[in-house]
């Protein structure tokens, strides 16, 4: 994480409930494990693409 960071690198980070695999890549990576997300605006697919694959929360 602090390699993203000083090269102000974007990244990803999720921790699950157990705390036992997190989970801390690149965004690019993260959509490429199936990771979507869309915060402020922002999000890391194309939702065209995606098409009925996206859930809504």
């Amino acid at each position: 994480m602090s390699d993203f960071a000083v090269k102000q690198t974007p990244f990803f980070f999720l921790v699950d409930f157990e705390l036992q695999k997190p989970v801390l890549c690149t965004l690019d990576q993260a959509s490429a494990l199936g990771y979507f997300f869309e915060i402020k605006g922002f999000r890391n697919f194309d939702q065209k693409k995606l098409g009925d694959l996206f859930v809504h929360y």
